[in-house]
Formats: C-alpha cells, sequence, structure tokens
C-alpha cells in the first residue's frame, strides 16, 4: 500500500535552486518537504566550482561557511592559436561540496523536511505526486510543488512536456605545476561548441571540458585529450584524479509556471547558454521563487525572472544556435560567443 502524506510545499531536487527555496520558505513557517535522489547533497560534485561575487550578499552569507578555497580576480580565456586575453571576473573558488550542504542544512535547521534517495516519478491528480524510495511508495498531496531537478527534470518533462538541449561535462582534480590566481578557458577545435576549463583550487585545480550532445563526441575522450592539452601548455602535472561529470541546459527559459507548479535552477534553464554559468542564478531564482509563492504569484515570479536572466539568455541561445552549431573556424566566431570580447555584447 502506498504512504501518504500532505505538506504545503513540495520541491523536487535538494540542490541549490531547491534548497534555497526550501530555506526561505521554511523561515517564514511554511510546511516544506524535500525530496532528492541523492544520498547526500553536495556529492557528486558536478560543475567547475567558481562562483562570482554578485552572489555573496548579506543575505546568503552563510552559505559561504567554510567553503571558500580562494579568490579570483580575473579569467584568462586562451585561443585557439593560445593567444592569450584576460578580462576582470572577480569571484570565489568554492568546495560545493560544503557549499551545498550548508544551503541544505539552512532550510533543515529552519523547518524543512527531507526525503534523500528518494526519485519523484510523476503525478497522480494535479495536486498528488508520485514518489519512490526503495520499496515504498509515497503519494503526497501538495499546495505547490517546485521542480528543482536539474537539467533533465522530470518535473518540467511531465508538467511541460519539454525536455532540455544539452550540454555535457567532464572533469577531474589535478595537481598544479604552480600556483593559478586566474580561472582559466581554453577554446579548441575538438571541444565541439563549448570549452575547456581550468580552475585553480590551491594546489590541485578542476580542469574539465563542456560539449554540445549535437555532435555525439564521447566527454570521456574530449577530456583525456584536453587535460594532455593543459599538461603541454604548462599548468597541469598529469596526476588527475576524482572523476565527475554533469549535464547544463543550452535553451534558456521559457515557461516557468503552469498553475500550482513552478521550475527553478537549472531545471528552469536558468544557467548561461553559453559560459554554462548556474550558481548565483540557482541560488536567487529558488529564493526568488520561494518569495513570490509566499505571495501567492507565481506569474510575477516569472516575469520578473525573464526579466533579470531570460533576455540575457535568450540572446546567448541565439548566439549559440548562429555561430556554434557548426564548429567551423573558432578563431572568427570567438569574439561574438565569449563574454570576454567587446563584440559579445553587441547585437546578434
Amino acid at each position: 500500500m502506498p504512504k501518504k502524506f500532505k505538506t504545503e510545499v513540495l520541491i523536487i531536487g535538494g540542490g541549490l535552486a531547491g534548497s534555497s527555496a526550501a530555506h526561505e520558505l521554511a523561515k517564514k513557517g511554511v510546511d516544506v518537504t524535500i525530496v532528492d535522489s541523492r544520498k547526500t547533497i553536495g556529492i557528486p560534485v558536478q560543475c567547475a566550482e567558481f562562483i562570482p561575487k554578485q552572489l555573496m550578499q548579506k543575505k546568503f552569507e552563510n552559505y559561504f561557511k567554510d567553503s571558500v578555497i580562494q579568490e579570483i580576480e580575473s579569467m584568462l580565456t586562451i585561443e585557439p592559436d593560445n593567444k592569450k586575453v584576460y578580462s576582470d571576473s572577480k569571484g570565489v573558488m568554492v568546495d560545493r561540496r560544503i557549499f551545498d550542504a550548508n544551503i541544505f542544512q539552512e532550510a533543515i535547521k529552519s523547518g524543512a523536511k527531507a526525503f534523500l534517495k528518494t526519485i519523484f516519478i510523476g503525478f497522480y491528480d494535479k495536486n498528488t505526486a508520485i514518489l519512490k524510495a526503495k520499496d515504498d511508495i509515497y503519494y503526497v498531496e501538495f499546495d505547490y510543488l517546485i521542480g528543482a531537478d536539474g537539467p533533465r527534470s522530470m518535473v518540467m518533462e511531465k508538467v511541460f512536456s519539454k525536455k532540455h538541449e544539452l550540454a555535457v561535462c567532464a572533469q577531474k582534480r589535478c595537481k598544479l605545476k604552480e600556483p593559478l590566481k586566474d580561472i582559466v578557458v581554453v577554446f579548441r577545435e575538438y571541444i565541439k561548441g563549448g570549452y575547456g576549463w581550468i580552475f585553480p583550487k590551491d594546489n590541485y585545480a578542476n580542469v574539465g571540458i563542456g560539449i554540445d550532445t549535437a555532435f555525439r563526441d564521447n566527454p570521456k575522450d574530449v577530456l583525456e585529450l584536453f587535460i594532455k592539452d593543459a599538461v603541454s601548455m604548462g599548468f597541469i602535472e598529469n596526476v588527475c584524479q576524482e572523476n565527475s561529470g554533469g549535464f547544463l541546459p543550452l535553451d534558456g527559459i521559457d515557461s516557468l509556471v503552469n498553475s500550482n507548479i513552478a521550475l527553478c535552477g537549472d531545471a528552469g534553464g536558468f544557467c548561461h547558454p553559453i559560459t554554462g554559468g548556474g550558481i548565483p542564478q540557482a541560488v536567487v531564482s529558488g529564493n526568488m521563487l520561494a518569495q513570490y509563492l509566499l505571495e501567492n504569484d507565481l506569474e510575477s515570479f516569472e516575469e520578473e525572472s525573464k526579466e533579470i536572466y531570460g533576455i540575457a539568455n535568450e540572446k546567448a541561445y541565439k548566439k549559440r544556435k548562429k555561430y556554434m552549431k557548426e564548429w567551423n573556424n573558432i578563431k572568427y566566431i570567438l569574439p561574438y560567443i565569449w563574454v570576454a570580447y567587446e563584440d559579445y555584447w553587441k547585437n546578434v
């Protein structure tokens, strides 16, 4: 027999967006339940772990506790011919295992409940979700449901009948040859529809690649090529460990709200379609969604989300379709597709 319970707000996904929303709601006394398929929030790490300074606001300061590894001042972009371009990119490198866990624990301390190692299957009716945990099935009645279940969102698929276009990422932790103060982004012919990165964390760096899945290349093979490349450029030693990977949405923000159900974070397409940056967007969108939910005004959440993030993401997505679907002549297209160049900020 299925087990049944009721919650005011059911949040599918306990990552940055879901836990941020849960924290804001629980602080206001809302009955919140988080559901996540993972055993431990923050594991595995699925991104390069850089956070721009814009997120370092007072209301989010507890999220950063014990998670900051080093400060970053600049971004070094390396072109296909190894020409170097520096641009301002202030922020911090964090340990996402700690950062994500901090937000989740803030939600729990504020009164949110959580079901881990639990998956969302679908809906029994419009206000009842079906969850599965080991051999148990749960029917959960909700007033609101938040889809914060990442780029391959099941909530998005069930409610909006849509799937995101995706990039796939692969990453290893590699030993630096010498300390590095900048985040490094590398463009190569073999990293199709994306780029490689070397993001320092003291004596080590997250070394990874992100590629458009439309090219059907094996991300592990591309990563191995890039690691050899990074060794030859003198950034790292060929000592790497801790494989990780994940997906990123590429198509930006579309519909976010359907009646009493709303999407945030990567599930909603808040991640930037070219840079892949999504940590601030996830935290802010979850927090913002919670505030509008408290006012029973989800439509305004969608409107403000599109004003703040939608226009920039739409522009980036158009650039991706125009310049990046055929990965030819990177040297020519780079100023139009990458944020370090003035031409990027001009019209598509």
